[in-house]
């Protein structure tokens, strides 16, 4: 639930009253995540409806189109083609206009004015009084062609953005690639590049290359594919393109040299043609991350955040540092960066450990509090209904667990009848499907998609195992669902009228959750735990209904995003502020800043559960580390020191870390609806009696848990319709527990030797 939620709520509730072991090799075989050839024009998509003009069908029944109250606004600045168009992205602003509120590639910022002036920025990240850092957008340059000019998107791929700039025939093209230090420019028209306080000791050459220049917020370089006419002079450069018409601008890095100019010129010498995101994830989960820029074959440059910095697998010598939102950034060359994050425990169902009481008859009467219809707490109903069916289902109570996966098909049903709210809805001008009543934005504004239609997709997969006919009634349901919040890419089969991507920024490591990103401050993802549900929920669908070959790109996000959280979200290690009194997690997380408030409510405790909803089996991959552990420890003695406890709201939910952290039970006013008794009761038993065991490998799928005593102990789930092997290997490779697991096992490990 993000992105501005107070208000679209209002307009939500008007709207509502309108209307791994995985059985496959040692490594995963298939890559969905690539991209189509960033520079392929999109043709009018045929999709799987009558008639062939796109609208997917379900059971052989067309969706209906949107409603007027959820539809999103037009794109009036999309000229990419004819098919379905990105949503969710760091350049999403530019597609709505009028200009472009916000464009966020990093380590560079830009804005282009409805007038057309395109301003240019490398901030650097500050640290307020509260903890939270912003990088405030000052401009160091100026971009314009003399006159006002429209701007339009003409070409985009998983890491880059082509924008068009025209006025009385001049014409302007600016690609903006994810971790490039540089705007690449491609116009024949002479233009000018205004420069507040520029400083040019040494004036370029007749026909010069490149120079650099300084301005008042700092050194910058312009360089070209060859001889060029740089004329400087009165705060602003005239350039005259010769040839081709390709040149870089960007910060010159601090300690670089002649090399990173002849880099810089060889980008401009050689256009990019594609940008690819590869996974490929390994059978304990562990995830190599390939970023790729095509140009020919000479090399790009890349700017490393933080988690490139740890995660890197030989990114190269730094050429020099430059100045980003996320702190000082060392830049590399490479035609690609490669990233291997560590695997993190996936458990598919919440196993209870040997020993654990079963679920008390209070929690086995309690129902699941009814939150509402529409797409986000509809979603959070039937997730929280499935959750408790797999618990009892997990202790062997089969009579809970039957009820509570009837209730669970009731409300699928429901969605999948489209006769009652909610129901599925489309918008054939994006190319999105809109669960209606939309909340949050989720239709007008095309947010949060990820953040809610994952519940429902969670929600189906646990009803998948439990019930293999009722999962082919909601298959072509689902399928659609997870095409649309992860881009038809990843999914085998999706219609061609939903695009190749939405939502998941490769380069960030998370998605976004703001569709149109209206905002000065770029894009933003406030609960990070409800996007990881998104993968996850998807990777188990995908094993539940058979094709656990398809889950690869989904356990890759979810592995990556997890790693990412423990940087933004829930702070660790030396992202943890050495000011104590700062609080030790965020709120908002927005391209340029991270805020310490949250869309929806002022309280430290909303902000912490936020970060934690919804408690289940894949909390267990937050806490994968030792400094994750001492995280939840750092957060609970603030809320000692500094928060009073922290028991204003949702200590229901809140307790999930309080017991990583080695607190007792919480318990305080406002609990949080969707975390069930029985729930909590399962996570609370599990640190209480259990602690992670490090430098164990496991299987996706299982976990191993170690005892007081030493025992250890195997979580293990496989939710598809055949057994999985699986296996789990100690710190020094010996293998300590293998079987075949369908469903939930416990088992004890062998001991050493």
């Amino acid at each position: 639930m993000d992105t501005n939620r107070l208000v679209v709520l209002i307009a939500g509730i008007v709207a509502a009253l309108v209307v791994l072991m995985i059985a496959v090799p040692p490594m995963f075989t298939k890559d969905r995540s690539a991209a189509p050839d960033a520079n392929a024009v999109t043709n009018p998509s045929t999709g799987n409806g009558p008639g062939n003009d796109g609208v997917p069908t379900i059971d052989g029944q067309r969706l209906a189109s949107v409603t007027d109250e959820s539809r999103p606004p037009p794109p009036t600045q999309w000229a990419a083609g004819n098919g379905p168009i990105p949503s969710n992205t760091w350049w999403s602003s530019a597609v709505t206009g009028p200009g472009a509120a916000s464009l966020w590639p990093q380590p560079l910022g830009l804005t282009i004015t409805p007038a057309g002036e395109v301003q240019i920025a490398a901030p650097l990240g500050q640290t307020r009084t509260d903890g939270s850092t912003e990088a405030p957008f000052i401009p160091a340059l100026f971009l314009d062609l003399g006159a006002p000019a429209t701007t339009r998107v003409v070409d985009h791929g998983p890491l880059h953005v082509t924008i068009r700039l025209q006025a009385r025939g001049a014409r302007v093209d600016l690609t903006l690639v994810q971790g490039g230090p540089l705007v690449e420019i491609h116009t024949t028209d002479t233009f000018q590049i205004r420069a507040p306080g520029l400083d040019v000791t040494t004036p370029p050459q007749p026909e010069a290359e490149s120079f650099r220049f300084g301005t008042s917020e700092g050194p910058w370089l312009v360089a070209a594919s060859q001889a060029t006419g740089f004329q400087p002079g009165n705060d602003l450069i005239t350039v005259q393109p010769t040839g081709s018409g390709r040149l870089v601008l960007g910060p010159v890095p601090k300690g670089s040299g002649a090399s990173y100019d002849a880099e810089a010129r060889s980008i401009a010498a050689h256009p990019l043609t594609a940008t690819a995101e590869h996974l490929q994830v390994a059978p304990d989960g562990t995830t190599t991350q390939v970023l790729s820029q095509t140009r020919g074959n000479a090399p790009s440059l890349w700017a490393l955040q933080p988690q490139h910095q740890k995660f890197a697998d030989n990114a190269g010598a730094s050429l020099g540092t430059v100045d980003s939102p996320r702190g000082t950034l060392p830049v590399v060359a490479g035609a690609e960066l490669r990233l291997v994050y560590p695997a993190v425990p996936i458990l598919w169902s919440a196993v209870p450990a040997p020993g654990a009481d079963r679920p008390s008859a209070e929690a086995t009467a309690t129902p699941v509090i009814e939150e509402g219809t529409g797409s986000y707490f509809g979603g959070k109903v039937a997730y929280a209904n499935a959750a408790r069916a797999d618990l009892f289902r997990s202790a062997g109570q089969r009579a809970p667990a039957e009820s509570s996966t009837a209730e669970t098909k009731r409300l699928l049903d429901q969605l999948l009848a489209a006769t009652l709210p909610p129901a599925l809805r489309w918008d054939a001008t994006w190319g999105s499907v809109i669960v209606e009543p939309a909340e949050f934005g989720s239709g007008t504004e095309l947010n949060d998609h990820q953040l809610q239609y994952g519940y429902w997709v969670a929600a189906a997969a646990h009803v998948a195992e439990a019930d293999p006919e009722a999962a082919d009634r909601y298959r072509d349901m689902i399928d659609l669902l997870i095409a649309d919040y992860a881009g038809a890419a990843t999914m085998p089969d999706a219609p061609d009228s939903l695009p190749a991507e939405r939502t998941w920024s490769p380069y960030e490591g998370h998605s976004w959750a703001s569709g149109t990103a209206p905002f000065g401050a770029g894009n933003n993802l406030e609960s990070v735990s409800e996007s990881n549900l998104a993968w996850w929920a998807a990777a188990r669908w995908m094993i539940a209904t058979g094709r656990a070959q398809d889950a690869e790109v989904f356990i890759g996000r979810f592995t990556i995003e997890s790693a990412l959280a423990g940087y933004y979200w829930l702070p660790q290690g030396d992202q943890l502020s050495a000011n104590s009194a700062h609080r030790p997690w965020s709120g908002v997380v927005w391209s340029s800043k991270i805020d310490a408030s949250t869309w929806f409510d002022p309280n430290d405790e909303s902000a912490l559960g936020i970060r934690l909803v919804p408690l289940g089996p894949a909390a267990v991959a937050r806490y994968s580390t030792t400094e994750a552990i001492d995280a939840a420890k750092a957060r609970w003695d603030w809320c000692e020191s500094y928060g009073n406890g922290c028991t204003v709201r949702w200590a229901n939910l809140l307790d999930s870390d309080a017991a990583v952290a080695g607190r007792p039970l919480i318990a305080g006013p406002d609990p949080e609806p969707s975390t069930t008794p029985v729930a909590a009761a399962w996570w609370r038993d599990l640190w209480d009696r259990t602690s992670a065991v490090q430098g164990w490998s496991c299987s996706v799928g299982a976990v191993a848990r170690a005892f007081p005593d030493g025992t250890v102990a195997i979580l293990a789930s496989s939710p598809g319709p055949n057994a999985t092997k699986m296996s789990c290997h100690d710190g020094e490779g010996t293998l300590r527990w293998t079987g075949w697991v369908k469903g939930s096992l416990t088992a004890t490990a062998s001991p050493r030797g």
